[in-house]
């Protein structure tokens, strides 16, 4: 591969914070944090979903018949870890992506399995692994010995593969029990992707680019 084709990039984008309160009817209210959506999943005694799912832009590179080669992918909370009271758990996903995700994707919780979460990339979702570059999965519960969700343990998976796609889908979602009067707060999050952008020979990067643009199925 030609030196000159190699190029070093650091890809970020930084998603708002958000602070809300549980109110009476299935609802919530929330600051100001642009960009965030509420979803009310009547699964079980009921779930609150707050999302937000922002892009990176990479039709520069797609244009020039380039591929993306992330070096790494690091989440980084940018103010204190997500907070909450009256509510006796919290879950946390972020996600990148170079397949489209949506407010459907995130909604998928199954009562009949411990209202567990199948979030994009898992083997109960619609998306294969390979469309998921990186996802994290932090939960937080109420101990007994600590006033408010302290995080109990975190998850990780992706396939952290390169892409020739025209964007990258951030997401930044947290799930939690409807209780009303309970409060949840979550950080700013900054996504920092230090990345290769180069070209490949032909076949390679037609093989990459098919991939890129497979359906999630």
């Amino acid at each position: 591969m030609p030196e000159e084709e190699v190029k070093s990039r650091v890809l970020s984008k930084t998603i708002d914070g958000i602070a809300g309160i549980v109110g009476e009817s299935q609802t919530v209210t929330m600051g100001d944090g642009e960009g965030w959506e509420h979803l009310f999943i009547n699964v079980g005694t009921g779930f609150h979903l707050v999302y937000n799912i922002q892009t990176i832009d990479l039709s520069g590179y797609t244009r020039q018949d380039m591929t993306l080669f992330p070096q790494g992918i690091l989440m980084q909370d940018m103010q204190e870890f997500p907070q909450g009271a009256g509510s006796t758990k919290l879950q946390r996903a972020t996600i990148v992506s170079t397949t489209p995700i949506n407010e459907a994707d995130l909604s998928n919780v199954d009562a009949s399995q411990g209202n567990s979460w199948h979030l994009p990339g898992s083997l109960s979702s619609t998306h294969n692994l390979n469309n998921i570059l990186q996802g994290r999965l932090q939960n937080y519960f109420t101990l007994t010995t600590y006033a408010g969700l302290q995080q109990t343990s975190e998850s990780m998976w992706g396939s952290g593969d390169s892409t020739a796609a025209e964007k990258m889908w951030l997401v930044d979602a947290i799930l939690f029990p409807d209780v009303e009067g309970a409060t949840f707060a979550a950080p700013d999050q900054a996504f920092v992707i230090p990345s290769i952008i180069a070209h490949e020979p032909e076949l390679e990067y037609m093989m990459r680019l098919a991939r890129s643009l497979e359906p999630v199925y």
